[in-house]
């Protein structure tokens, strides 16, 4: 029987003492490496390292920079999970995307393509109905620089999160739950209220649902890709297209959006229904997008 995502953890050496070590390399690979490049930053701009606000000195606010120290540091992040996982677990690194340690990029593709679509048809949608909620924010001057080196940071940023939590730590929590329906459920509540501690009620459970999804969008696809491209589109359209709530930066959008407590059940509903259309493109038909297509 051929291994799945899940059951492909169980090669090499996984128990959980080799799993918290496995989490203390990467971290500590990461912190390594990041040290002497917040030095060497604090010395080009002249401040003080014993400043107890040296490293919201360094950003200043400037999304741009704190979008080049985010890449930086998901690539220390790559570079201790590829020690982790060859030298501690003792198996391939690509089997934290794939049962057979491959990667197919035009998979990733397809999957930021259709959740991109998807953005942007319920976002025109939205506007249509009721315009008031946006308002345009976009500057030329200041959008164009964020936009470019977005779209050269946040396919790293995006790749070294995934691999990381939807690879390794789900595939971990997979030899603890070995129920591939409940696994997502019990990772998405978890993950879920993980990221959205002190947001209010109507934000975890749109975090929660999230979790669950993709989770579930992994499981189901026996590989990371789909998750990989759609989480890519996601945060690309969040950063540079239309501000999210406490976005993790905070840079020029194109839109800025007034959200509050009275939209939160059409917003998880528009939420509800992308996955559904995004399951439907690539699961729902016996010939889907996902098979009539040659990858």
């Amino acid at each position: 029987m051929n291994p799945t995502f899940l059951t492909i953890a169980r090669q090499g050496r996984n128990g959980w003492k080799r799993y918290l070590l496995g989490i203390v390399i990467t971290y500590g690979i990461t912190i390594t490496i990041m040290v002497p490049l917040v030095l060497a930053s604090a010395y080009i701009l002249g401040i003080p390292i014993d400043n107890p606000n040296a490293s919201d000195l360094m950003l200043n606010g400037n999304p741009i920079r704190s979008m080049v120290s985010g890449g930086l540091v998901s690539i220390a992040l790559v570079l201790g999970l590829f020690l982790a996982v060859t030298r501690v677990h003792k198996r391939k690194f690509m089997t934290l995307v794939s049962p057979d340690a491959t990667i197919n990029w035009l998979r990733v593709f397809k999957g930021f393509i259709v959740w991109l679509g998807l953005r942007g048809v319920s976002f025109s949608v939205w506007y249509l109905i009721s315009p008031s909620l946006f308002s345009l924010t976009f500057n030329l001057s200041e959008w164009l620089p964020f936009a470019f080196v977005a779209l050269i940071f946040v396919p790293i940023i995006s790749l070294a999160a995934n691999i990381f939590i939807l690879g390794y730590l789900l595939q971990g929590s997979g030899l603890l739950i070995r129920h591939p329906l409940l696994l997502p459920i019990v990772w998405g509540f978890v993950l879920g209220s993980l990221s959205n501690i002190g947001d209010s009620p109507e934000y975890w459970i749109r975090g929660v649902f999230y979790a669950v999804f993709l989770a579930w969008l992994v499981i189901k696809d026996n590989r990371l890709e789909l998750a990989l491209g759609l989480q890519t589109a996601e945060q690309l359209y969040s950063l540079i297209f239309i501000s999210s709530p406490n976005p993790a930066i905070e840079g020029p959008t194109v839109f800025n959006i007034f959200d509050s407590a009275d939209l939160f059940l059409p917003a998880l509903a528009t939420m509800a229904l992308r996955a559904g259309l995004f399951y439907f493109i690539f699961f729902g038909r016996r010939k889907n997008l996902s098979t009539s297509i040659p990858d």
